[in-house]
């Protein structure tokens, strides 16, 4: 036990130490992947990459080009197990606030042209430092390159360039009946019925801080505090990015969570509960004109207690 309240220990300071970079370090994994959950798993990959990657370092670095490296090789390193084309847009770096001037000409004209005809590297010097505003010597610690790579990456770069991206909502969703009790359990904030619905072997994944294995446990544990959570709250399945998602809100139509389930049978295998998804959150609720509920990080120091 005393080794896993060290480890916690160690992830609150890593948090802390990485706190100013991480909305930028989201938006830069949306630019990636076109795809609102795809950029999450990317980012929580990255920070848990990060994390646990701490030990092979013997030199200092900066957190921002520690964890800009970290994403673009990860991106990179699925994009060639998947074989799929990624394309980039161009609406979240309207949200990003620009580390120098950027021509809006170029920077136009670029993203009009941007397709699969570029190689990841150089779609991501190309964000780097044009969507970014990163300089080449920036962008070439990133990459790990010379400058000189970077400059000619950004030289084929610029004549390929693509279209906007931007995030699918549709409001005409498919429910499947378990989908529809999952609903039903949730908005009568009820937890036994929510058990019901899970297979023996269920996870609950509440992302980026903890995993619960087993049905049980599950009801013991984040359903029963869920339970007894004051907050008024109501949700409905939405198609996002071709994801059925659970969204919930709360009485002063604030986003208060998201969530996916995946199923077998007829049944749940896995919940995915983004609460301490901030930067998701964030990104979501805007796109509906609303806000977010400021639920933070697990390791903000409102959770402390229960770190």
């Amino acid at each position: 036990m005393q080794m896993f309240e060290e480890s916690r220990k160690l992830r609150k300071e890593f948090e802390v130490w990485i706190q100013d970079f991480r909305k930028p370090l989201w938006d830069y994994c949306l630019k990636l992947t076109k795809n609102v959950w795809d950029a999450e798993d990317l980012f929580q990959d990255t920070l848990l990459k990060s994390f646990s990657h701490l030990n092979y370092l013997y030199q200092t670095v900066s957190p921002k080009s520690y964890l800009f490296r970290m994403a673009t090789n990860s991106w990179i390193n699925t994009v060639h197990k998947q074989k799929r084309a990624v394309t980039v847009g161009d609406e979240v770096f309207e949200t990003i606030p620009a580390q120098k001037t950027v021509d809006p000409f170029e920077l136009a004209e670029g993203f009009q042209r941007m397709n699969e005809r570029l190689t990841d590297l150089q779609q991501a010097a190309f964000i780097l430092t044009k969507g970014f505003g990163f300089t080449n010597k920036e962008t070439a610690e990133f990459l790990s390159l010379t400058e000189g790579a970077v400059k000619s990456l950004m030289k084929r770069a610029k004549d390929n360039l693509n279209q906007e991206n931007q995030l699918n909502i549709e409001p005409n969703k498919p429910v499947t009946p378990l989908m529809t009790a999952y609903m039903e359990a949730f908005n009568q904030r009820n937890p036994d019925k929510i058990a019901e619905l899970l297979t023996e072997q269920a996870t609950m994944d509440i992302v980026g801080v903890s995993q619960e294995y087993g049905k049980d446990i599950i009801r013991k544990s984040s359903l029963a505090d869920w339970s007894k959570d004051p907050a008024v709250m109501s949700g409905d399945w939405i198609l996002i990015d071709g994801s059925p998602v659970f969204v919930v809100w709360t009485d002063a139509h604030a986003l208060n969570t998201i969530i996916r389930i995946e199923t077998s049978d007829d049944k749940i295998t896995k919940i995915h509960d983004y609460y301490f998804s901030q930067e998701l959150h964030d990104y979501i609720a805007s796109q509906f004109n609303r806000t977010s509920g400021q639920n933070g990080t697990f390791w903000d120091e409102k959770w402390k207690s229960s770190i």
